[in-house]
């Protein structure tokens, strides 16, 4: 765990949004957590929100029927993570994309955030089965 003073919550999902606010109050966490019904995808709608340590962006990997790039899913979250900040993002990989390393993903995020250093501290398949043939 990491401490923290505020934690907030986006979802476009008015029912997600519904759930998300009952757990803040089940697990007490009122006036520290809170969450929102927004456009997660909206850079200028997250500006609002202000900048942020570490930003925790579980987005789709696809939208409107379109499968997005990697580029495209974390670009929003990352104009609002802090110089010096943490952005916890999920990637869709074939098993032989995962099995070559990091470097496309690399690549796919530093186009994110031009002018911004780009290091991956962790990486993962998630689930640890596949969701589809060879796809993780």
């Amino acid at each position: 765990h990491t401490p923290c003073s505020e934690v907030i919550g986006v979802d476009l999902d008015p029912v997600a949004h519904e759930f998300a606010e009952e757990n803040i109050t089940f697990n007490r966490l009122d006036g520290t957590v809170s969450h929102i019904v927004g456009d997660p995808f909206d850079a200028e709608f997250l500006s609002t929100l202000g900048m942020f340590d570490r930003v925790c962006a579980f987005l789709p990997w696809q939208r409107n029927g379109c499968e997005l790039s990697l580029s495209e899913i974390v670009a929003p979250a990352i104009s609002v993570v802090k110089p010096g900040g943490f952005l916890h993002a999920y990637a869709r990989e074939t098993g032989d994309e995962f099995d070559a390393g990091s470097e496309l993903s690399r690549s796919e995020v530093a186009k994110a955030c031009p002018g911004r250093e780009v290091e991956f501290l962790f990486k993962k398949k998630v689930p640890s089965k596949a969701i589809g043939p060879y796809v993780w």
